[in-house]
């Protein structure tokens, strides 16, 4: 599995992470037997990069994934976040530092461990900015003071607020989802120049754009629009027509985007992380990828509305 440094800090990860949203049945249910092997497979197979939160299955990606990598802390790096505990605003979100503060204990129990590599807050557009700067971020440099996250960044869906956030020079780390894949990847244009002027590491999220660009199509709490899911639906259509998997397509293409040290993607079997860790090794075919964005750029595509600003 290619490795490359998250910008700014001294962990190396894996060009293909583990992100830990279906251990908490976001996408379907998953027995705990089978996150045990799906989680000890993808350390076989390099991919040791692991990132959850306690909003994943109201607190079940963390348990179980605590419990998968008992005994095998060492082997793994483990990104979690705080700042959203539900799906709802406002009664889903606090950011006020008294609940960071007891979201990171939280956490760490949950994983069974006593510290984590990067402690992200979660989906800050939900959050007053002045919250976030003020009492969330200090929150989370005391905990870093107290080794219990090595790092601290932000994530989120708007670019331009990360954006922001970055320019402080309060961070380590950003993570951005769905704004780094064949269906919008304006990462590399919007947040890298940023992350890597204040040094900064960027990981991306959901190649597959949280389910969109799956034959099976997204759940039904996708958030994205009627063009979009139709971009989606013509590059899924012509990974069909080309006989290749849109899902190693997609992981490909993610995988080349200059910037993010790491791409997380969702993994529910252990044929889908087989297939994630093919994608990696194996590209597939640049001049498919470029046929692609193509057929996407036909379309008006637009993100869709996250946040209270």
């Amino acid at each position: 599995m290619l490795r490359r440094t998250l910008e700014g800090t001294d962990l190396e990860l894996p060009a293909v992470g583990f992100g830990a949203a279906p251990l908490g049945d976001e996408y379907g249910a998953l027995a705990q037997q089978e996150a045990v092997r799906i989680v000890r497979a993808a350390l076989d197979f390099g991919i040791d990069y692991f990132d959850t939160s306690p909003y994943y299955g109201r607190t079940l990606s963390e348990s179980r994934l605590g419990r998968a990598l008992a005994g095998v802390r060492d082997r793994a790096v483990i990104s979690t976040k705080a700042g959203r505990y539900d799906r709802d605003y406002p009664g889903g979100f606090d950011f006020s530092r008294g609940r960071i503060t007891a979201s990171i204990e939280e956490s760490l129990k949950r994983l069974r461990t006593n510290y984590v590599d990067i402690v992200f807050l979660h989906d800050i557009e939900f959050g007053a900015l002045s919250m976030i700067l003020d009492d969330a971020l200090p929150a989370l440099m005391d905990a870093r003071d107290a080794g219990k996250a090595r790092y601290v960044g932000v994530s989120g869906y708007p670019l331009e607020i990360l954006v922001e956030v970055v320019e402080t020079g309060a961070v380590d780390a950003v993570l951005s989802y769905c704004h780094g894949d064949l269906l919008d990847d304006s990462v590399v244009e919007v947040l890298v120049p940023a992350a890597r002027a204040h040094g900064c590491g960027v990981v991306s999220a959901s190649p597959l754009h949280m389910g969109l660009l799956s034959p099976t199509g997204p759940p039904q709490w996708h958030p994205a629009g009627p063009e979009r899911r139709r971009a989606a639906r013509a590059l899924i259509d012509h990974c069909e027509d080309m006989g290749v998997p849109v899902a190693a397509a997609a992981i490909s293409y993610a995988v080349d985007l200059a910037g993010p040290a790491s791409v997380l993607t969702g993994i529910s079997s252990e044929a889908e992380l087989t297939a994630c860790v093919a994608a990696a090794r194996d590209p597939v075919d640049r001049g498919l990828l470029d046929d692609l964005v193509a057929r996407r750029n036909r379309f008006d595509g637009r993100p869709w509305s996250s946040g209270i600003r």
